[in-house]
């Protein structure tokens, strides 16, 4: 096991003080005055540090200062220090060392693995300071990857206690806790969290970008998936890891339901005036048991003003919850009450959201659930209170596109009868108000205030503008319908009606449907659009029409559902048993002889057809579970006349069921339908209790039934249009035709017999007697992705490029269900030896394909398509692969020279260029790989130790040690067919001068640039592909043009520059401070030769700032220092140069411009404002490739070589 040891970091943070020199005196460290010094306000979680000194702390929990043992675990958890106070040391006391372990702050979990120094035992660090050992070398690998041990950090013993608890030994690879992990084929990230994967919302910073691991889907798919997701922050939570981080104002509790800000809650963004939107989206989450919420308290920011919102509601997707509320009560809360309660089932996550609609006037809008208490349930509340959503700023001279409603239709019906279909409960104008916005509908609620049951409702229908856009069936007292976004263009209204079927309920139950809420977004903005109604709104009632229940003494009902009725459908000819309708009748008031039914001209009870013969045989009138009734059907110009004389008998309350049933003739035409209509007036009936033969209520009075339509079995044949491949000899299961064949509605169908055949017979560049089997070995049948027919040796072959080549697939049955549609591909593997040609297959007429009906009928050519003849897949025959090798340089992280730090491999991420490997025709095998230093690189093998290549998911694929010609010779790096595959090059540079280690002779200014010098590949079937230094092949060439970045070796770098001052107010006088600047460094290991001393970075004569004042602010005098050190300053210089000071920081005394880890650069200077009104100044680095000067104890550079072009400054202004 080879480990890697961790040597010195950017920064030293003095914890452990070894020894006191106790000869200075008590005295010398007892300052002649003690002054008063008024100490911040800390609080859990945070991080200061003392003024004069670098060492960064952390506040646990128990407000008690950890350290952090290296930049390197810091960095783990913070990107910069920007959130780092100063603090004097005198207030030091306030925040003790902790009194047991951990004192410090530890890697973040599943960011590195950690051993002792003395032992080469490894673990990997998981939550609550817990370290848990690595069993084997396999098991770490699963986990980090093949160059897993480049991620292990030794552990001095001093630092060692501070991972205090110890987890179960790795023995077998599990995901562990705190790890964020991905699938080489996704780009998701998730983190492992309670044993639980969870995707992570947002991006994540650059503290945990670096540590995403990609694992084998194996090991991903055996870690169970949680309920939700987590916000990219969270990684970063609590780096002391102990139970609470705090704000000083939160309040952390645990309960049986569970509130916390959702991953999903909107951030802070410019909302219009009149627009609706989210401001706040909280989950709630049930522990073993479920859970009710009855009601729920928001209470507005600070910053908000009360007549902000005119409108807040509670919602769950489109639904709301409680009444919208429109005003604050004085402790700036709104109280809403569910009479619907929200349930939460157990172990669930539910997600609430708080909708609002912005009004005219007003800056900022913002909102909070306030408390605990603020959630009202019988349940235990736990969460982090308050939670608060982000404040929005709002543009009121901005307005939305908004929707009104107009010319509300009345359909009130108060006699509506139970059966009746197409019944109208609502219609009205949606209208777009906005004259210059368009909006998008894409959903719409409505709410029953009627006192019938859902269930007295069904196959509920929304149209807009006479189209049919939902369907939906009540859940409860509201029906939602979610839909494709309609627009309503600028000041344009469209229709909008509401239709159902009445199927059952009591006799005077009301539907008054009213609009709950309606889901729409002005286009241009892409925030939701307000919708403002009075009418059809519940709280007035206005415009609401009323559907009124009247059930007769007598109910009849067509059941047209799948489920127990008769819906629409076709049926072929010379079918048997159909049913044509299904009739529900139910007695209320009493028992009930139905004499007979007759049809009538004025009353029908009858089958209408669309043709003069009908067609129907043996037509019968059965009850459900009981016998068949005598029925007389006679044929009457386009109608089978009923007439049914046995008796009915019709307990009360007991609903009975008939069906309607006949043969369909085989003279029945195609397109032909049958529809059964019935009319109560038609039925003979006396009531048994009664003895009434009139005056009894049947309702409704009329119904129809469903529609049954006449259409032959019938097939859909359709080529299918691939992309073509070139292909060499030997490849096997490659796709060479795709179709798809669909069977018609009335009948399921089988494939007996398919026949396919190369396209275009004779056209230039088809060469059709290359399809044969003298070049295919094998081909495959598959239907609906199941392996039908194999045939080896069964190719009918042309006789010479005139002709038609075939394959046929013949005594094969597959069943495709009647209206399903199954896709049809033919797989070959081919010959070792092809020759250059080309062709392409089809299936050029309907008879190539035979098929029959579920009856075992031959379907006849009417009843198939004319087949759309066309190739599917150019398939094109190749004597070998070819590749190509390009070096690259223009990408985001290998397009600038860099400096490679002695002792690593370099900035994070960063790569001296991209080699782009370029395969065709078939995989190739890249076996050796040989990178050449240029001409003008100057460094050596006791400069560079190693050369690296690296894929996309940052795994070392190549190593090889560094010459003058860097020979990868065992690379067998696989290129796919017909893809591009990219590694990326980086070197590891020798240490200089590291105590111990005789490999460190590096020399600081070394530089390395690389061409590519030769690639040796060869072909995954058809054997060696012949690459050469130089031009090589018209096919088979590399780049041996382009160079690669320069890295520069240095035993000091610059990491990082950040702006350190927040905006602030502008004043005159002398020595005001106008900017700080962190500059980070790492020297790494790295000393000094002549004294064995660590190598510090050198500050140069040339450090630019770029000032930037308005026309009454003058500067002069402008100086810098080190923070905490304000009395050893530059020379000043009040010289602008186009505006650019340059301080020489090289005139601090004492040898100050040395330095080491985070330096803070203060700029300070002279001050004179000529006017009190909107006067600035801003001081930045315009360019860093010009502005930063420095170097180490060789070598002086001017360009950072950063990512980072510019740092802009802090704001001062008046």
């Amino acid at each position: 096991m080879t480990l890697m040891k961790l040597g010195k970091k950017v920064f030293t943070v003095s914890v452990v003080v070894l020894t006191i020199v106790w000869s200075m005196g008590l005295a010398a460290l007892v300052p002649s005055v003690v002054n008063a010094v008024d100490c911040p306000t800390l609080e859990a979680g945070d991080l200061f540090k003392v003024e004069g000194n670098t060492a960064v702390y952390l506040l646990n929990a128990d407000m008690e200062r950890m350290y952090f043992p290296s930049s390197e675990i810091y960095h783990t958890w913070y990107t910069d220090f920007s959130g780092v106070q100063t603090i004097s040391n005198s207030c030091v006391d306030a925040y003790p060392a902790p009194s047991k372990a951990p004192y410090g702050v530890n890697f973040r979990p599943g960011s590195r693995m950690v051993k002792v120094q003395i032992s080469n035992s490894v673990y990997v660090v998981e939550p609550n300071n817990t370290k848990s050992k690595i069993a084997s070398e396999a098991v770490a690998s699963a986990l980090y990857g093949a160059n897993w041990s480049t991620l292990v950090r030794d552990v001095s013993d001093v630092y060692w206690p501070n991972y205090v608890n110890n987890g179960t030994e790795l023995t077998v690879a599990a995901l562990t806790n705190g790890m964020l992990v991905k699938k080489a084929s996704a780009t998701a990230v998730y983190a492992v969290v309670g044993g639980k994967l969870y995707q992570v919302d947002g991006t994540l910073g650059d503290a945990a970008k670096d540590d995403v691991r990609t694992v084998s889907d194996a090991l991903f798919n055996a870690t169970e998936m949680g309920t939700g997701t987590k916000t990219a922050a969270s990684v970063l939570e609590n780096p002391s890891q102990t139970t609470a981080t705090g704000t000083g104002t939160t309040t952390v509790t645990t309960g049986d339901l569970m509130v916390s800000l959702s991953a999903a809650s909107p951030a802070a963004t410019t909302l219009p005036a009149g627009s609706e939107a989210e401001l706040l989206k909280i989950n709630l989450k049930a522990g073993a048991a479920a859970q009710k919420v009855t009601g729920l308290t928001v209470q507005r920011s600070n910053l908000m003003a009360a007549a902000t919102l005119s409108e807040v509601g509670i919602y769950i997707g489109n639904v709301r919850y409680g009444n919208v509320k429109t005003s604050w009560n004085t402790d700036k809360q709104m109280a809403f009450s569910f009479s619907t309660p929200i349930e939460v089932a157990a172990n669930a996550t539910v997600t609430v959201t708080v909708k609002v609609k912005i009004g005219t006037t007003g800056s900022y809008a913002g909102v909070t659930i306030p408390s605990a208490a603020a959630v009202i349930t019988t349940a235990k509340v736990g969460g982090s209170f308050p939670i608060a959503g982000a404040v929005m700023t709002l543009a009121t001279d901005v307005v939305a596109g908004s929707l009104t409603l107009d010319n509300i239709v009345d359909h009130t019906n108060a006699s509506a009868q139970f059966g009746d279909s197409d019944t109208s409960f609502a219609e009205f104008d949606l209208n777009n108000a906005s004259s210059v916005m368009d909006v998008l509908v894409n959903g719409i609620v409505f709410e029953n205030g009627g006192t019938a049951p859902s269930t007295a409702v069904n196959n509920l229908r929304l149209y807009v503008e006479g189209d049919e856009v939902a369907t939906a069936e009540m859940d409860g007292d509201r029906v939602v319908f979610d839909f494709d976004a309609y627009k309503i263009e600028k000041s344009k209204d469209v229709t909008v009606e509401l239709k159902g079927d009445l199927v059952n309920g009591e006799s005077g139950d009301t539907f008054d449907f009213f609009i709950y809420t309606i889901d729409a977004t002005d286009l241009e903005s892409g925030l939701s659009a307000a919708a403002t109604f009075t009418t059809l709104d519940k709280k007035s009632d206005a415009g609401v029409s009323t559907v009124t229940l009247n059930a007769g003494d007598v109910t009849l009902a067509m059941n047209k559902t799948a489920a127990s009725g008769t819906p629409a459908k076709d049926v072929r000819p010379d079918t048997n048993n159909v049913v044509l309708a299904t009739l529900e009748m139910t007695s209320n008031d009493e028992d009930l002889i139905i004499n007979s039914i007759t049809d009538t001209d004025g009353h029908p009870f009858r089958i209408v057809t669309t043709t003069a013969s009908g067609a129907l045989e043996n037509i019968q009138f059965e009850e459900v579970g009981g016998g068949t009734y005598d029925l007389d059907a006679t044929m009457d110009s386009g109608h089978y006349d009923f007439t049914l004389s046995d008796e009915i008998y019709l307990a009360k309350g007991v609903k009975k069921t008939f069906r309607v049933v006949a043969d369909v003739a085989s003279t029945a035409a195609e397109g032909t339908t049958y529809q059964v209509s019935f009319d109560a007036d038609a039925i003979d009936y006396e009531g048994q209790t009664s003895g009434a033969v009139t005056g009894i209520t049947i309702t409704p009075n009329t119904l129809s039934s469903a529609i049954t339509t006449v259409k032959k079995a019938y097939l859909t044949i359709t080529n299918t249009t691939l992309s073509g491949e070139t292909l060499v000899g030997g490849e096997e299961n490659i796709l060479v035709y795709q179709g798809k064949l669909k069977a018609g509605t009335s009948s399921d169908l089988y494939i007996k017999e398919m026949t396919v055949s190369t396209y275009d017979a004779g056209a230039p560049g088809h060469e059709e007697e290359y399809f044969a089997d003298t070049y295919i070995s094998q081909l495959r049948l598959y239907i609906n992705d199941e392996l039908v027919k194999s045939r080896s040796n069964a190719i009918t072959e042309t006789a010479g490029a005139a002709t038609t080549s075939t394959i046929a697939f013949s005594g094969i049955s597959v069943k495709i269900p009647a209206g399903k549609e199954y896709t049809v591909k033919v797989k070959a593997d081919f010959a070792s030896t092809l020759v250059a040609g080309e062709w392409a297959l089809t299936i050029n007429a309907n008879t190539d394909v035979v098929a029959r009906d579920q009856d075992n009928t031959v379907l006849d050519a009417d009843q198939k398509n004319t087949v759309a003849v066309a190739e599917s897949k150019v398939v094109t025959y190749a004597t070998a692969g070819t590749l190509k090798v390009d070096m690259q340089v223009d990408g985001a992280n290998w397009s600038k020279d860099l400096y490679v730090l002695a002792g690593s491999t370099g900035p994070t991420g960063r790569y001296l260029g991209e080699l782009v490997f370029t395969a065709a025709n078939e995989d190739v095998t890249v076996t050796q790989l040989d990178l050449a230093a240029t001409s003008t690189a100057s460094a050596g093998t006791d400069d560079i130790d190693q050369v690296e290549l690296v894929n996309n998911s940052g795994v070392v694929v190549g190593t090889a040690n560094y010459d003058t010609v860097t020979e990868f010779t065992e690379l067998n790096y696989l290129v796919k067919k017909d893809s591009a595959q990219s590694l990326y090059i980086r070197v590891k540079a020798r240490g200089m001068n590291v105590a111990g280690d005789d490999s460190a002779t590096a020399d600081s200014g070394a530089t390395v640039i690389f061409g590519v010098d030769d690639v040796v590949a060869s072909g995954a079937t058809s054997g060696d592909i012949a690459m050469s230094a130089g031009a090589g092949t018209a096919d088979d060439t590399f780049d041996t043009v382009t160079a690669s970045k320069e890295g520069l070796v240095m035993g000091v770098v610059l990491t990082n520059v950040t702006n350190q001052l927040a905006d602030g107010t502008l004043t005159g006088g002398t020595n005001r401070i106008l900017a700080k600047f962190a500059l980070t460094f790492d020297n790494g290991s790295n000393r000094l030769e002549a004294d064995d001393t660590d190598l510090l970075a050198v500050l140069g004569n040339a450090f630019k700032l770029t000032f930037t004042t308005s026309s009454a602010v003058a500067v002069t005098n402008v100086e810098a220092y080190i923070e905490g050190d304000d009395s050893n300053v530059t020379d000043p210089t009040s010289t602008f140069a186009s505006g650019i000071a340059t301080l020489d920081m090289t005139t601090l005394d004492n040898s100050a411009n040395q330095v080491d880890g985070v330096v803070v650069i203060v700029v300070r200077g002279d001050v004179v404002t000529t006017s009190a009104d909107s006067e600035y100044c801003q001081v930045d680095i315009a360019a860093m490739s010009t502005d930063v000067n420095w170097g180490d104890a060789t070598t002086t550079v001017t360009n950072s070589r950063l990512k980072i072009t510019t740092v802009t400054g802090a704001n001062l202004h008046e």
